[in-house]
């Protein structure tokens, strides 16, 4: 990914919990927005295909320095 050591977050979103109910998964979101946009850091996000799926009406493809594998 091209990505220099210690300059760059992962953030993964897997367990039902946070991915599966909307409140949850928001807050998950604001704070990958967070991150990008206070630190200007890389945010490596680590996506299962369901996840994916439901993250779709939060536009992530705008966020600057979003990485999603």
């Amino acid at each position: 990914m091209g990505l220099e050591s210690n300059s760059y977050f992962v953030f993964s979103l897997h367990r039902e919990e946070n991915v599966e109910f909307s409140n949850n998964l928001e807050k998950a979101v604001q704070l990958i927005k967070f991150l990008c946009s206070e630190y200007g850091l890389p945010v490596v996000l680590s996506l299962h295909p369901r996840t994916k799926k439901r993250l779709a009406a939060f536009d992530l493809d705008q966020i600057t320095n979003l990485i999603i594998h």
